[in-house]
């Protein structure tokens, strides 16, 4: 459980035009639990994790030890699950396509959760995602139709409709956010891209702002005060001022690289699952430079996160992962050589192929290495490269690059413990 923080040198360190200090999170795994499909959406609540897992239904895990999470109980025959929210002792689990249904499942017992109702007469053809405040559930529907419907859940067995919001966008609406007495649609292909609906009178919910088409579809929407915060289907995340919805404005920008698939926003810190590849965290406390400060890499679609106490809940294809998001570098950087000689390197793993010239075998060096190894230039695609460094002593590795060039999206260079 030992971690290697890497360091640049200090005369490269890049300050923001801003001049804030980077500071830099390290996270570390804690934990895990396999599933039995794909996983989805989840809540954590108290020491319980309930996960949508597709076409595996509800599954309910309990987390109160994150380093040995364990199965306390599943309800499937559901449908293909894909979103969920929790409260009250119920789950209210989302089944978006085919029968565009909310079920709700009684987890008051988690090892023997059972199904109390559902309710299925959504306009459109899909439901997106669902929301319950109190006794009110908000339910985000669309593809071909969209808006928001209103629910009463104040008697599970007798759901009724309370009221219904229809955007004009084409396309489809991905999700709904309530903050206060405003509910935040985001979707759309043609356009707008953001909808603030008045929804202090549940029957009679009002369109009071949009914000017109991004570069491309608006897939979640977050909200803390006026500030809004909406990740695009290629990789963008927008901050927008929402404290006059006639007038939407954007503060700032953030560019994930890659299809943010769900968030979660804890006071200034964005945490975001990403497509087949990481969870990133991101500093928005100045909205108009948001910036990277720490990732875990997850090499899998991260579909749901959750972050509470500093202890990340991610969900990477097919299992829950626990994430510790606490630990932060020394407030002191190393700038010296250690004085342990530096036993020798050699690959992890073999290469899955080798590049025609490139040695099989690197040679015995000791001490400070001060001119490691280098990939050849170009390096061939398909090619697995590997070095290991031995500190065989307590203290901090220093790595600094000379040159780092790798092709954007498809090529990573990964550093592990």
């Amino acid at each position: 459980n030992d971690v290697i923080r890497i360091f640049p040198k200090m005369d490269d360190l890049e300050v923001p035009q801003n001049g804030r200090r980077l500071d830099i999170v390290s996270t570390a795994y804690m934990g895990s639990y396999p599933l039995p499909n794909g996983a989805d959406a989840l809540r954590v609540i108290g020491d319980i994790a309930y996960i949508a897992n597709s076409n595996s239904g509800l599954q309910i895990l309990n987390v109160s030890n994150p380093t040995a999470p364990f199965f306390m109980g599943s309800l499937e025959g559901l449908g293909n699950v894909k979103e969920l929210d929790v409260s009250e002792s119920i789950a209210y689990v989302c089944v978006p396509s085919n029968s565009k249904e909310i079920i709700l499942v009684d987890v008051s017992d988690p090892t023997t959760p059972s199904k109390i109702s559902s309710y299925v007469d959504f306009p459109g053809n899909s439901v997106a995602n669902i929301e319950v405040i109190g006794s009110i559930g908000y339910v985000a529907f669309g593809s071909g139709s969209n808006g928001v419907v209103i629910l009463d859940l104040s008697d599970p067995l007798m759901i009724s409709q309370l009221g219904i919001y229809t955007t004009t966008w084409f396309g489809q609406t991905y999700n709904v956010a309530i903050s206060g007495s405003k509910a935040y649609l985001a979707g759309g292909s043609t356009g707008q891209s953001l909808y603030i609906i008045d929804v202090s009178d549940s029957t009679s919910p009002t369109g009071i702002g949009s914000y017109p088409a991004f570069d491309s579809n608006a897939i979640i929407v977050a909200v803390n005060g006026d500030t809004a915060y909406v990740s695009l289907q290629y990789g963008d995340l927008y901050i927008l001022d929402v404290s006059i919805p006639t007038s939407i404005s954007t503060l700032g920008r953030y560019e994930a690289t890659k299809f943010v698939m769900c968030l979660d926003l804890i006071g200034n810190t964005l945490y975001l699952g990403l497509d087949n590849s990481d969870m990133q965290i991101v500093d928005v406390s100045t909205p108009a430079s948001p910036f990277l400060t720490g990732s875990y890499n997850t090499d899998n679609d991260v579909y749901g996160i959750m972050v509470i106490d500093d202890i990340a809940y991610i969900t990477p294809y097919n299992e829950l992962t626990i994430i510790n998001v606490d630990a932060a570098a020394p407030t002191s950087i190393p700038t010296s050589a250690p004085s342990t000689p530096v036993p020798t390197r050699s690959p992890v793993h073999p290469p899955t192929s080798m590049p025609s010239g490139a040695p099989s075998t690197k040679p015995t060096t000791t001490g400070w290495i001060s001119d490691p190894y280098s990939t050849p230039h170009p390096y061939e695609n398909s090619v697995l490269y590997s070095n290991t460094f031995i500190q065989p002593t307590d203290g901090s590795m220093k790595l600094h690059f000379n040159n780092f060039e790798t092709e954007s999206v498809y090529d990573v260079v990964k550093l592990k413990d």
